[in-house]
């Protein structure tokens, strides 16, 4: 099930790339930010079969006290609050997309720490701890690159060329 989730997950998150690229070709603004919210919408539901994935382990499930889950939603909480919370220090102005970047946020950091914590718990040199260490990494890469996307697409003058390049 592990693999078939991240598949899963994968291609959703295709799927939410296509949208959230399609408002580079639409004109109208109203038809740009549909596709924004439901480009999120899809990459927060990606994320879902990550953290999904991870749980789908039945290690995992013996490792992972209610504790560590309860512990590991919390600071995701405060790592979506921490986002919007500075919002005029870091700079983007997410609007009409503060709500949908909350809970995105919340999503992919629990999916995130969920993987990390996994690892963690893991007996070290595992195969799994390996493959949990792995999903952790590729998902802290990844919300790095939402850092930087964060600043092209809700940023002021900053879909240039260094922050696409920052982003690849």
């Amino acid at each position: 099930a592990f693999g078939l989730l991240i598949v899963i997950g994968m291609s959703v998150g295709f799927v939410g790339d296509y949208l959230l690229d399609m408002k580079y070709i639409v004109t109208n603004q109203k038809s740009r930010d549909s596709l924004t919210l439901w480009g999120f919408r899809t990459f927060l539901v990606a994320h879902f079969f990550n953290a999904s994935a991870v749980l789908s382990l039945a290690p995992v499930r013996q490792q992972l006290s209610v504790g560590t889950i309860t512990l590991v939603a919390g600071a995701a909480v405060a790592m979506a609050a921490a986002t919007i919370a500075t919002e005029k220090l870091s700079q983007p102005n997410y609007g009409k997309f503060k709500q949908i970047t909350f809970w995105y946020s919340v999503v992919i950091a629990f999916a995130t720490l969920l993987a990390q914590a996994s690892a963690w718990k893991m007996e070290a040199k595992s195969e799994l701890s390996a493959a949990l260490s792995s999903l952790s990494l590729g998902l802290w890469l990844f919300m790095g690159s939402d850092v930087v996307l964060s600043h092209t697409y809700f940023g002021k003058d900053k879909n240039t060329t260094p922050y696409i390049v920052a982003n690849y």
